[in-house]
């Protein structure tokens, strides 16, 4: 666990602001951390590939017959025009493809180098610095659910978020620290923090 020293995580991350500038007067930061660089290999991940892999097959197998198609046109513009067209009906397939295959393993320590996490006992927050700077803030709810989740790094899941999709399906969204080396002394700090917000004393593990 990343020891606490005043003004050093945030700033680390960010230009010139420290995890304090986001406290409340009465605050008090207990954690912080960046996630693990390192992508494991889960049932999601091969699920994805898995689906991506015939839209990567189509999408090779479109640009390359158009690519054929370019090398023979001479000066046949029919062919030429057949040719283009077909390497751009190819594109969104082999994106669609690439993206579901390959976009865990890019995607993924791109996004955790660029994260950081706190927790003070009040909130949690989670910053990243993708495109854009965001903090993300959420309250530690005494009685919501938590959950540890252990591999080869461990994540703990504090808040969920509830949207809706095109066909107004509802879609539930896990928010927590994720690729953390140390879970379970995470676990036990927002544990101890419901307990404390419920007036109840932790069992010593």
């Amino acid at each position: 666990m990343s020891n606490v020293t005043s003004g050093s995580g945030y700033d680390n991350y960010g230009k010139g602001q420290a995890w304090e500038d986001f406290l409340d007067p009465d605050e008090k930061l207990l954690w912080e951390d960046a996630p693990i660089a390192r992508v494991e290999l889960t049932p999601g991940h091969i699920f994805l590939a898995l689906f991506g892999l015939p839209f990567l097959g189509a999408g090779v197998f479109i640009i390359g017959t158009g690519f054929r198609a370019l090398l023979g046109a001479d000066v046949d513009i029919g062919d030429f025009g057949n040719g283009f067209f077909l390497m751009l009906f190819g594109l969104p397939f082999f994106a669609i493809g690439v993206g579901c295959c390959f976009a865990p393993w890019m995607w993924i320590p791109i996004m955790r180098r660029r994260t950081r996490y706190a927790l003070s006992n009040k909130r949690a927050f989670v910053a990243t610095n993708f495109m854009q700077r965001k903090i993300e803030i959420y309250e530690i709810e005494p009685r919501a659910k938590l959950e540890l989740e252990i591999g080869k790094t461990q994540a703990v899941y504090f808040h969920k978020t509830l949207s809706y999709d095109s066909d107004d399906g509802k879609q539930t969204t896990q928010v927590g620290f994720e690729g953390l080396e140390d879970g379970h002394e995470v676990y036990r700090l927002l544990r101890r923090l419901q307990l404390d917000a419920q007036g109840q004393k932790a069992t010593p593990e």
